[in-house]
């Protein structure tokens, strides 16, 4: 185990970056290399049933609350209140108790990890970004996140890319850059397979083939006709197969307002949930026939899985399963209906590593330096 003065501090602000980060945390724990974790809280992290599983304390640090009703200009103005917060109390936090060598991990692109890696970048700790290298290469698909990214990539020290082409996006960039050659994604799916879910998904959908369908995204849901559309479609899919329908916050709230949801509930094809827990989730969509969703983590458990998936977005930041198990919606150019209706010829071999990712950025941390 290390000294006392030496620090890895895993920044974490949504229950996505949790998901992909337990498998290094995990990793870090069976090494006992010693960590903290901080919670940005963009998300309620602490509900998530990964601290039990892996015997965690809770957040050392929780900086703030995520906004309720998550707008483009609530969500901002918690960025910029909690990016302040951050430097005052991660700050005084350290300070206290003598940290030195302080090393900050950050997954992905939210806004908490553009946050993480800046306010490091200002209290001079080493940087860590695990999932570097992506790009959709347009910054409005999708918003924010391409633009955090890419401005987190010029302060990071160490990048984490999953494979060849998000290593060669970052190649102008500064520090050192490793491929892990697969995201820790593969394993937090390999280890959900060992816990017995809470909820009896084959229920949920009454013992019925089933697939599942998540719309969450800002450009999809402030987007009045493309919703429309898209819930068009998927009713149109109930006549044939169950339909089980994610609600995300977000989702929920957009509905409601535009006086949708209750056509929803009340319709008999389709089996409305909340977000459901990422051990349980996965559980679900391995028992689908497939999955019609706009969440770019969705389309690599889809990958990884070997499971059909059409993603209702036109711009993807992520190589996984184009081509193969994974089709890209792209304005209409590939038709849902169709896709549904040929969706086996897209169901792949589930996907295997031959080095575990976790154990590649731990070796890098504790030989590379």
């Amino acid at each position: 185990m290390q000294t006392s003065t030496e620090k890895y501090i895993f920044f974490i602000g949504t229950v996505a970056e949790f998901i992909k980060l337990f498998p290094v945390i995990n990793a870090f724990k069976e090494k006992r290399i010693d960590f903290e974790i901080f919670a940005s809280g963009q998300n309620d992290i602490e509900k998530s049933e990964i601290f039990s599983y892996l015997n965690l304390k809770k957040p050392e640090l929780t900086l703030s609350t995520g906004p309720k009703n998550k707008t483009v200009f609530s969500t901002f103005v918690w960025f910029l209140k909690t990016f302040l917060l951050s430097l005052i109390k991660i700050h005084r936090y350290v300070k206290h108790r003598q940290y030195k060598n302080v090393t900050v991990i950050v997954h992905g692109d939210t806004l908490s990890t553009l946050m993480g890696a800046y306010v490091s970048k200002l209290l001079g700790f080493r940087i860590v970004h695990v999932e570097a290298g992506l790009r959709s290469f347009n910054v409005l698909h999708p918003f924010p996140e391409e633009i955090s990214r890419v401005l987190v990539s010029y302060v990071v020290d160490l990048h984490f890319c999953p494979n060849e082409w998000a290593l060669a996006n970052i190649k102008t960039r500064k520090g050192r850059k490793t491929n892990t050659y697969s995201n820790t994604l593969l394993e937090s799916l390999k280890l959900a397979k060992k816990v017995k879910p809470k909820n009896d998904t084959l229920n949920l959908a009454n013992k019925r083939p089933f697939f599942i369908f998540i719309i969450h995204r800002q450009e999809n849901l402030y987007n009045s006709n493309r919703l429309q559309y898209f819930l068009n479609c998927a009713e149109q899919l109930t006549h044939t197969i169950h339909c089980v329908l994610i609600l995300h916050d977000p989702t929920k709230v957009v509905l409601e307002r535009r006086g949708l949801l209750a056509a929803i509930i009340n319709n008999p094809n389709i089996t409305a949930i909340p977000r459901q827990s990422y051990f349980d989730f996965m559980r679900m969509l391995e028992l689908s026939e497939y999955i019609i969703t706009d969440g770019g983590s969705n389309q690599e458990e889809s990958f990884y899985l070997g499971k059909p998936c059409l993603i209702l977005r036109n711009h993807t930041e992520r190589m996984e399963g184009l081509g193969q198990n994974v089709v890209l919606w792209n304005n209409g150019r590939t038709s849902i209906i169709n896709f549904a209706k040929n969706y086996k010829k897209y169901s792949r071999e589930p996907v295997e590593y031959l080095k575990a990712p976790s154990e590649i950025i731990c070796d890098e941390l504790l030989n590379g330096k």
